[in-house]
C-alpha cells in the first residue's frame, strides 16, 4: 500500500518542483454555530495529497495539516472574531519515490465573523438584506437561490468601499 501523504520530516525537507502547480481558486464557507471554516479550491494535477499551514492572523508558530488528497479543508474551533491565514501546497511523489511539493498558494486572509442580519424583505423579483457592518471585515460575500437547498446558488461580492 502507498503512503497516502509524506510524514512531517519527509514533508518538511520535499524538493519544491516548478512543475508542480499552486492550488488556486481558494474559496470558503463559514459555519458559525459550529466554529468551522470550510477552504476548497482546485484540484492540482497529479498531487497525491495536499498540506495546509494555517494560523489566526498575529500568531508567530504556523499549524500544519493534511487534506488526505481532498481539495477542501475544515478549520474547527475557531475563536470568534478572528482573522485566519492559510495555503496549502501539492504533493506526490517522483519517479524515484520521493515525495516533492509545489510551492504554497498565495496565503488567504479571512475573517471568521458572525453577521448580524437586521432585516430581510422579499420583493416579486428582488431580496432586500440589511446586517450590522462589521468594522473589521472587508467586504462581503451574499449567496442567494430559489430553492432552500440553495442549489444553483448565485453569489454577489460586496467589498468595503460600496458599503
Amino acid at each position: 500500500v502507498e503512503e497516502a501523504k509524506p510524514d512531517d520530516k519527509e514533508a518538511d525537507g520535499a524538493n519544491v518542483n516548478k512543475d508542480i502547480e499552486k492550488p488556486k481558486n481558494i474559496r470558503t464557507v463559514s459555519q458559525f454555530k459550529k466554529n468551522w471554516l470550510h477552504i476548497m479550491f482546485e484540484p492540482v494535477e497529479g498531487a497525491q495529497n495536499y498540506r495546509v499551514m494555517y494560523r489566526k492572523a498575529g500568531e508567530k508558530t504556523w499549524k500544519y495539516s493534511w487534506t488526505d488528497g481532498k481539495t477542501d479543508y475544515y478549520l474547527r474551533n475557531l475563536k470568534k472574531g478572528g482573522l485566519y491565514e492559510f495555503m496549502f501546497a501539492a504533493y506526490k511523489k517522483n519517479a524515484d519515490n520521493e515525495w516533492e511539493r509545489g510551492a504554497y498558494s498565495k496565503t488567504s486572509y479571512r475573517y471568521y465573523y458572525k453577521e448580524k442580519i437586521k432585516k430581510v424583505k422579499a420583493g416579486k423579483k428582488s431580496i432586500k438584506v440589511t446586517w450590522v457592518k462589521d468594522k473589521n471585515g472587508d467586504g462581503y460575500e451574499l449567496f442567494y437561490a430559489t430553492n432552500a437547498k440553495m442549489k444553483n446558488r448565485k453569489k454577489i461580492v460586496i467589498n468595503k468601499f460600496i458599503l
